[in-house]
């Protein structure tokens, strides 16, 4: 890869973060209220993100902003493998708190399959100062059967934070549409759960 197109990637990456931190307004989906059950905790996983036996659109990547879905990442010149990885944003309040959290809302995937859903977080006011495995915290309620999720590391921008909730899909799973909700802490903080769908395909 040229450092044009590595610089291309780099704006294009923080171009879309500034964007996003600038235009909040409409936010694009609403904190998870319908969804009920016992919240499990997502445990951190400390080695290596699992991955697919072949490339898949949503593998994480690093690029010079910070890390991005593989599908996400265009180099100049080169056709794109697949579209690009679509993602809303929401805001969540805790008291007089409030951030920021882009992610993905739905999820297509077939049985055996692992999905990643990349969560980019940002202070409504301010930023963070430090940046640790244990800033972020991930639960989930109502989690599918014949699911399993783990919490990865991922980069993000100074000021912002970036984690992964990684899904990996039961070769038993029944296709079908699961609904479930994913739980957001920050510095000890429960900022309330995020809606997200996955749909197993046959």
């Amino acid at each position: 890869m040229t450092k044009r197109t590595l610089c291309l990637i780099a704006l294009a990456a923080l171009a879309a973060v500034a964007g996003s931190a600038c235009n909040r307004t409409p936010v694009e989906s609403t904190p998870s209220s319908s969804i009920t059950g016992t919240p499990s905790p997502v445990p951190l996983l400390m080695a290596r993100l699992p991955t697919n036996s072949t490339e898949a659109p949503d593998d994480i990547v690093p690029t010079p902003g910070s890390d991005a879905y593989r599908a996400n990442v265009h180099e100049q010149g080169v056709p794109d493998k697949w579209p690009s990885i679509e993602t809303v944003e929401t805001r969540l309040v805790n008291g007089s708190d409030a951030i920021f959290v882009r992610y993905r809302n739905n999820i297509t995937t077939k049985a055996g399959e692992i999905r990643n859903n990349l969560l980019y977080i940002g202070k409504e006011n301010g930023r963070f100062e430090r940046y640790s495995l244990d800033l972020i915290g991930l639960y989930t309620v109502g989690a599918p059967p014949g699911m399993q999720f783990l919490r990865g590391a991922a980069g993000a921008l100074p000021g912002a934070a970036a984690t992964v909730l990684v899904i990996e899909v039961s070769q038993d799973a029944v296709p079908g549409r699961y609904d479930f909700a994913i739980g957001i802490e920050v510095e000890g903080k429960d900022y309330g759960t995020l809606p997200c769908t996955i749909e197993v395909t046959p």
